[in-house]
């Protein structure tokens, strides 16, 4: 019963209707030249009717030359050869109408061996719309390279102004503090001295904004190289800690630093650039800090034949930040909120400096702190 159902449906079948009827164009062809094609295939190749197609080279269907492939009859020679090797070849073509008119498509090449003389089925579609979009997506992409060029080339144009800007300003206002320093070393009435101090604070809170803006700028630069040189790792922190304590000592904070005994005292590296973060972090965990203390933690982590990784603890019983301002901690020209600013000063800038340099030197910073309760700053 089944076998006679199949032949039924078989016996009823059109297969030339079912042919024409195809959406996607097919052409069939021997070594003589076209054999059949469907009425996409009359359509997509602007022809008045089917015999039009039938009666015309295959070479003139093509335009001479392909894309990345040659003369489009060696390379039709190429595709063909591939197609009766394999059994069947997909590949991406130009294609032309009969007035000329250059379409791509993306073909799909069948064969039939039926005796010496193979038919070749081809079928294929029209991918106007997808080339278009991958052009549109090529220039864009194009653009979108040629402005980040532009924008890193102006990024750092005005970094480097801002860098020698910076620099030019320093110079003056290091003899604007100095002659301040040398005005309170003479007969002052009070209220001359007064001023003086005022004069002499507010010139030295400018020169670490200016300080800043420097490192800043110079980091955006690519103008800042770590040194290699050797020290130890004890004396640098002790003279370091002896600047904290003055800080400390005025707030009436505890200060103080620990370093494990797996810590080498004697390093290669940039004391440097380690000490101006340190200074960034204790000196703001001081800022921040109302009553309690700063303890600075030094401990191993890793070890090679050459190299140590160290990790940096900076801990504080202040007034900590709150979970959801954390991640604007690390941003340029960035405090905690405007009040932070407006009570405490700074740019906004020395965790961003501290991020960097601490990367420079093949390491990672981060933090825990609890609203309230304090901070741990920690780097690597």
């Amino acid at each position: 019963m089944l076998s006679t159902a199949k032949n039924n449906v078989a016996q009823t079948v059109d297969f030339q209707e079912v042919f024409q009827n195809l959406n996607d164009p097919f052409l069939i062809l021997n070594q003589a030249g076209f054999q059949d094609c469907n009425a996409a295939a009359v359509k997509i190749f602007g022809a008045q009717s089917k015999e039009k197609i039938l009666h015309t080279h295959p070479s003139t269907l093509s335009p001479p030359h392909q894309p990345g492939k040659g003369p489009s009859e060696e390379a039709a020679n190429e595709m063909i050869g591939i197609a009766l090797e394999k059994g069947s070849h997909r590949f991406e073509w130009d294609h032309q109408t009969i007035d000329g008119k250059i379409f791509p498509v993306e073909i799909t090449l069948g064969v039939i061996r039926k005796g010496d003389d193979p038919l070749l089925f081809v079928q294929f579609h029209d991918i106007s719309h997808r080339k278009r979009s991958e052009m549109a997506l090529e220039a864009a992409t194009r653009k979108a390279q040629f402005l980040a060029v532009e924008a890193t080339q102006a990024c750092r144009t005005k970094s480097e102004f801002l860098a020698n800007m910076s620099h030019e300003i320093r110079t003056p206002m290091n003899g604007v503090i100095g002659m301040t320093g040398l005005l309170l070393d003479t007969e002052l009435d009070p209220e001359q001295r007064q001023f003086v101090e005022i004069l002499r604070n507010s010139g030295e809170a400018m020169m670490d904004v200016i300080n800043d803006i420097l490192d800043f700028s110079k980091i955006e630069a690519g103008k800042i190289e770590m040194e290699k040189t050797d020290f130890e790792m004890s004396n640098m922190l002790a003279d370091f800690s002896d600047l904290m304590r003055v800080s400390a000592d005025d707030r009436n904070l505890d200060w103080g630093f620990t370093i494990e005994s797996g810590v080498h005292d004697h390093l290669l590296g940039d004391p440097g650039r380690l000490r101006q973060v340190l200074t960034n972090l204790v000196g703001n965990a001081l800022k921040f800090t109302q009553e309690g203390g700063v303890h600075l933690h030094v401990e191993k982590q890793e070890e090679t034949k050459k190299t140590v990784s160290l990790k940096f603890s900076v801990e504080d019983s202040g007034i900590g930040i709150p979970a959801q301002r954390v991640s604007r901690l690390f941003k340029a020209f960035s405090q905690v909120d405007s009040s932070t600013s407006r009570k405490y000063g700074g740019t906004g800038l020395g965790l961003t400096i501290s991020q960097k340099l601490v990367q420079m030197m093949g390491g990672s910073i981060g933090v825990q702190s609890t609203e309230g309760e304090g901070s741990t700053f920690s780097f690597t």
